[in-house]
């Protein structure tokens, strides 16, 4: 995972921000993730990698750390981030987050927080995910239950140059085929029709 400090980080100030900073000049070493940007799109992924003379894997490690540190982790003092190539070609940003008084049960961890990052933004599946160490057990489930999960990749920054399929880090896992009698029921991030209508108000009142 992507532990930054174990120690009392202050709080740093966030700005979720989607806006391309690739607009508006130079683009920062980390895209601007330090900053508090959620998301780079294909273009800012495109120059980061010309700027640092990475490749796509090397730059998603690259990244994790700076997102890391917009985790908000205050009772573990475990800072964790997970970066996500999507379909698109652009990169999506998940951090941890833990809240006061309530269980540990009811943290968000940084894979989920990615998904749902990527889910708001129209994403029809993640190609690559990078974070320092492995995913917990509850993360490789829930990414069983995406529509994607067989093409998936993970990389970790302990092992630099290998990649992993969901199926090495998660042998006979529980699918959602075992469950689903229909296998056209669309799962995480495919695209779905919830048959629901919007009627405006003024329609109604009449």
């Amino acid at each position: 995972r992507g532990l930054v400090s174990a120690g009392g980080k202050r709080p740093v100030s966030v700005n979720i921000a989607t806006l391309s900073s690739f607009e508006e000049g130079e683009l920062a070493e980390d895209g601007g993730i330090s900053d508090g940007r959620f998301v780079l799109s294909a273009d800012e992924v495109t120059a980061l990698m010309e700027t640092t003379g990475l490749d796509i894997d090397a730059l998603l490690l690259h990244l994790v750390n700076p997102a890391a540190t917009l985790a908000r982790p205050p009772i573990s003092l475990f800072h964790v981030g997970a970066v996500g190539l999507g379909a698109s070609g652009a990169v999506y940003i998940g951090v941890n987050l833990e809240f006061r008084r309530l269980p540990l049960a009811t943290s968000v961890h940084a894979e989920q927080f990615l998904i749902v990052n990527l889910l708001a933004h129209g994403e029809t599946a993640v190609r690559t995910i990078a974070v320092s160490a492995a995913p917990c057990g509850h993360c490789r489930q829930f990414y069983s239950e995406l529509g994607c999960a067989d093409e998936l990749r993970f990389i970790f920054g302990d092992d630099p140059g290998v990649s992993y399929t969901l199926e090495q880090l998660l042998p006979k896992r529980f699918r959602p085929t075992d469950l689903l009698d229909d296998p056209g029921v669309p799962l995480l991030l495919q695209p779905q029709d919830n048959d629901v209508s919007l009627t405006p108000s003024s329609a109604v009142l009449a």
